[in-house]
């Protein structure tokens, strides 16, 4: 009886073994899930996330210009992962970028043109980050490129209307005398004319009244001589 009761007394004891063992188990296999959750993957060369690229300006100044006049194109980009590549589409003629993309690392990119044909464009630019995957992003701006003969130019002189005025090109007070001059040279020739007239008209009736008061008092007629 003492032997049966020792036995009962064991069976209790090794339920609990049992059952700290799997619990062991249990926490072992859950540790070892854990720490390999945490093992990090060998480096693939693939950009970290980041937020996507965006276009905070893209500029075409001035964008009404004449033709062969320069250009002042900027673009700002805000996020994405560089180096960055920038497609420029329906550019005017002479205002193509040599390399189409254009590859930057920097945030701000910047160009010069001259457009060389006249046309309103409106000019597409196209980015692209290198980031994985990439991100990209749209925008447009205006140009209108005019003919350099209009007179809408930037030109500095009063002249670029293409209207030159002659007393633009005058000293002041110059134009005033001179047309003085002309009035009082006008007024002479005039006077001048006036009295040749009126020496053709009057000297031949005078030469008729001598005549006839001498036909009267019985002397011959006064010829006109010519001058010694």
């Amino acid at each position: 009886m003492q032997g049966h009761g020792k036995i009962r007394s064991s069976r209790p004891v090794g339920v609990l073994a049992v059952v700290a063992a799997v619990l062991m188990l249990l926490a072992t296999l859950a540790a070892i899930s854990g720490d390999a959750s945490r093992v990090s993957l060998p480096s693939s060369g693939l950009s970290p996330a980041s937020t996507p690229v965006t276009i905070t300006q893209f500029s075409l100044q001035p964008s009404n210009v004449n033709m062969g006049a320069q250009v002042n194109g900027t673009v700002g980009l805000s996020g994405g992962t560089a180096p960055y590549a920038l497609w420029f589409n329906n550019t005017p003629p002479g205002c193509a970028p040599p390399n189409n993309p254009e590859t930057t690392s920097s945030t701000t990119f910047t160009f010069q043109c001259n457009p060389s044909s006249t046309g309103s464009f409106l000019v597409h630019l196209d980015v692209v980050d290198s980031s994985v995957p990439v991100s990209k992003a749209s925008q447009t701006a205006s140009m209108n490129v005019r003919s350099s003969g209009n007179g809408n130019g930037n030109n500095s002189n009063n002249g670029g209307n293409g209207n030159t005025s002659l007393s633009s090109l005058l000293p002041g007070g110059f134009l005033e005398i001179g047309i003085i001059l002309v009035l009082v040279f006008m007024g002479a020739v005039v006077a001048i004319a006036a009295g040749v007239v009126a020496m053709a008209v009057l000297v031949p009736r005078r030469l008729r009244q001598l005549n006839e008061t001498l036909a009267k008092s019985g002397l011959p007629p006064k010829e006109p001589k010519p001058p010694a």
